[in-house]
């Protein structure tokens, strides 16, 4: 019984529900804080240094100041008055009151010999970490559920079968001596050269103990073995793989399946319904923990039967927790629902793959639930492009970027700042992801107009920054344009969908517009794009305005609106 106890697959390390879940989840949020504690303290010192600058930028305003009173003073000075006589009067009690002014003006600029560098120092309590690692302790019981007793200090109701005992026992023994003696006699000669132990004997002894594979279900069975067939398929950083979420609870945790495998998919589906409708359903008396089945359960009306792993028992409720190994979802369901699975529907490997973000962590500690909305508003059952970064046992770190390569839910996160790396240099998956290139990018094209010296335009003007930056529009667009506009309010006002979740530089876009009175969509080129925040700078392509607006405010320029040119022209009065 100890054998086949110890012979039992060990628990794989899992993230669902367990005392892992809790430890990677503290410790990635203490990471989160730590970094967001980095940030302030190095924006703190960018502050510091930048003192002497911010201090000119001062003084000059201040000199600027000082020298309007100068200019104010010289013109008092030559306001004359001329008399009925022909006599010139001057207000001199007016100019010996701004002299005195002028006088306590501050007009000296001193500088020290040397350059100020700020003396910075780091404060950092030794006894942090310490304290770190005291808060963080593990709570449990040494008691182990196994252990080796006497005779007379077997409980009351342990049955035990003494012939039994003394074969196992004997046979335990003989093997045991058999091999002890081909070990003594192995190092009984002290002058011959080691070797690794044979372990045959000790193979013959664990075979013994074993059950007879005759014995051993032939046709229906739950499984608890590790087998390669049920293995997850080999990947390597850099991969890239077509894909469909499944299955999400967190950034931290959603599953995927690959499309190259939707063939064994959908084999997989018509053998468990042939199965079903064969009448070979055999539900299941006590579902075994970590076992796989058949397991029914119903969605929008519909019966189906999924492959399942029973996961947990849930004896006040009379249900059992399941694990759906080919979608990443769980669910509870009756013993009714549970059913054996044959040999043959178990040899698919899963293909529910279980992933999370690289390099990603919630900004407050905990994931808000707008992220989890927002994924699942990005990814709409789309297929998706993923890239593999990390490769462990139990999870992939990865990226998922929508297939006309213009949004990347890992980047979208940190954009609205949900998420926020640890890593701050370039990665590898930033390499990936330049290489990847969007061919139906949209752009916009200025027209170029030839004039002539003292030719005259009859224009419109849009936007005025100052005498040497005036945006204009040829008179002879403003119906196209009006048109154009009209199309794009009407469009937008119906299409709910193209949003751009991670907008980047030079991205031509529709931009919500509001002059005061109302609002309008107008045409526009991302120039700066603010992470955490959520809020995009654009440049307004008809009218030349820059304007900051938050990112539900902007959506993908549909293509019927980029045939006409930039209507904004840059002039300047001479």
């Amino acid at each position: 019984k100890v054998r086949r106890l110890l012979q039992k697959p060990t628990k794989p390390l899992t993230l669902d529900n367990s005392i892992e879940l809790q430890i990677s989840k503290r410790i990635e949020n203490a990471i989160a804080k730590l970094q967001m504690l980095e940030r302030e303290l190095l924006s703190q010192i960018q502050s510091i240094r930048s003192k002497d600058k911010t201090s000119l930028h001062s003084i000059q305003e201040n000199l600027a100041s000082n020298i309007r009173i100068v200019s104010n003073l010289v013109i008092l000075g030559k306001d004359i008055v001329i008399g009925e006589d022909g006599s010139k009067k001057i207000n001199i009690h007016m100019i010996k009151k701004q002299l005195e002014g002028v006088n306590r003006t501050a007009c000296y600029f001193v500088q020290k010999e040397e350059k100020h560098n700020p003396d910075i120092e780091f404060l950092f309590e030794d006894t942090l970490i310490e304290d770190l690692q005291q808060s963080a302790k593990l709570n449990y019981t040494e008691s182990s559920a196994y252990s080796l007793v006497s005779r007379d200090e077997l409980p009351a109701d342990y049955e035990c079968d003494d012939d039994d005992i003394q074969s196992t026992a004997h046979s335990m023994l003989s093997s045991a001596s058999s091999f002890i003696d081909s070990m003594d006699s192995r190092y009984r000669d002290k002058s011959r050269p080691k070797k690794p132990i044979e372990t045959e004997n000790v193979e013959k002894l664990i075979q013994s103990t074993s059950t007879p594979q005759h014995q051993q279900p032939k046709r229906f069975c739950g499984t608890k073995d590790t087998r390669h067939s049920m293995e997850m398929p080999t990947f390597r950083k850099a991969d890239r793989e077509t894909v469909k979420v499944t299955h999400l609870t967190s950034p931290d945790c959603f599953y995927v399946q690959l499309l190259k495998m939707s063939g064994s998919l959908n084999k997989l589906s018509r053998n468990i319904d042939k199965h079903v409708r064969s009448n070979s359903i055999i539900t299941v008396q006590i579902p075994e923990i970590k076992s796989l089945y058949l397991v029914r359960y119903m969605s929008d009306g519909v019966t189906h039967w999924c492959r399942g792993r029973v996961m947990e028992e849930l004896p006040e409720q009379k249900m059992f927790m399941v694990y759906f190994i080919d979608y990443g979802n769980t669910a509870t369901v009756r013993r009714e629902d549970i059913a054996m699975i044959s040999s043959d529907l178990k040899q698919t490997i899963p293909l529910a793959i279980k992933c999370k973000f690289f390099d990603l962590y919630p900004a407050k500690g905990e994931w808000d639930p707008k992220a989890v909305y927002l994924m699942t508003k990005i990814i709409a059952n789309n297929e998706l492009l993923m890239i593999v970064t990390e490769v462990s046992a139990e999870i992939l770190e990865v990226d998922l970027i929508t297939t006309d390569c213009d949004t990347s839910v890992r980047d979208a996160l940190k954009f609205l700042g949900y998420g926020i790396p640890y890593c701050k240099y370039p990665t590898d998956l930033d390499k990936i992801k330049k290489q990847l290139k969007n061919t139906e990018s949209v752009k916009l094209y200025n027209k170029t107009e030839q004039y002539k010296k003292e030719d005259s335009v009859n224009v419109i003007i849009t936007y005025a920054i100052n005498p040497y930056n005036i945006y204009v529009n040829m008179k002879n667009t403003k119906n196209d344009l009006i048109k154009l506009h009209e199309s794009m309010d009407s469009f937008y006002r119906e299409n709910k969908k193209g949003y751009v979740f991670s907008p980047k530089e030079e991205m031509v876009v529709a931009v919500l517009y509001s002059d005061g009175i109302s609002t309008s969509w107008r045409r526009g080129i991302i120039t700066q794009s603010t992470e955490g925040r959520g809020v995009v700078t654009a440049r307004l392509v008809d009218i030349g305005m820059v304007i900051s607006v938050p990112w539900d405010q902007i959506r993908k320029l549909d293509g019927r609106f980029i045939a006409q040119d930039c209507q904004a022209k840059l002039v300047k009065m001479t």
